[in-house]
C-alpha cells in the first residue's frame, strides 16, 4: 500500500486474469503500511504453506522486493522455485530490481523504462507549470518489457 501504483498494479493483474478466463487469486491483502516488503512477502508465503499450500503453481507479486521474501519462504520450506517440470513453484515480479539476476534462481520480472519515466515526468512537470497549457494530464503509462529468467 506504500506504493502510490499498487492499487493500479492490482487492478490490472485482476482485470488481465479476467479477460483471459482464469479466476484471480490475491494472497496476502494487507494492511501492513511499511517497505518491508521482503518481510511481508516471506511472512505470507509462510502463512500460506502452513495452511496447506498454494491456489495454483505460479505466483505473481507486486514488486521483485515481495518475490524475494517469497522465494527465501518457499526456500526455507523446501519448496523448489522453477520453470523446470521438477519444480514446486513459480514466481515472477514487477520492477527488475538490481538484486532480480542474483537471486537463486535469477527472478522474472517486468523492467520498467526509468529513462523514460524520468523524462516524461520533466516534461509533464514543466507542462504543468506552464499555466497557459490546460490540457495536460499528470498520469503518464509506459510500456514494460518482460525479463525472461529461471524463476517463472
Amino acid at each position: 500500500h506504500v506504493n502510490h501504483n499498487s492499487r493500479e498494479r492490482l487492478d490490472s493483474y485482476v482485470g488481465a486474469m479476467q479477460r483471459l478466463g482464469h479466476e484471480p487469486a490475491i494472497i496476502g491483502n494487507t494492511d501492513d503500511y511499511t517497505w518491508d516488503f521482503e518481510r511481508i512477502g516471506y511472512e505470507q508465503m509462510e502463512a500460506m504453506l502452513a495452511r496447506g499450500g498454494l491456489p495454483g503453481k505460479t505466483i505473481l507479486c507486486a514488486n521483485d522486493r515481495l518475490a524475494f521474501g517469497v522465494m527465501a519462504a518457499a526456500y526455507s520450506q523446501g519448496r523448489k522455485v522453477g520453470r523446470r517440470g521438477d519444480c514446486d513453484l513459480r514466481v515472477a515480479a514487477h520492477d527488475d530490481h538490481p538484486l532480480s539476476r542474483y537471486t537463486c534462481p535469477a527472478l522474472t520480472t517486468m523492467a520498467q523504462d526509468f529513462a523514460s519515466m524520468a523524462g516524461r515526468s520533466v516534461e509533464t512537470l514543466l507542462a504543468l507549470l506552464d499555466e497557459d497549457d490546460a490540457t495536460v494530464s499528470p498520469k503518464v503509462s509506459l510500456d514494460a518489457t518482460l525479463v525472461m529468467r529461471q524463476s517463472a
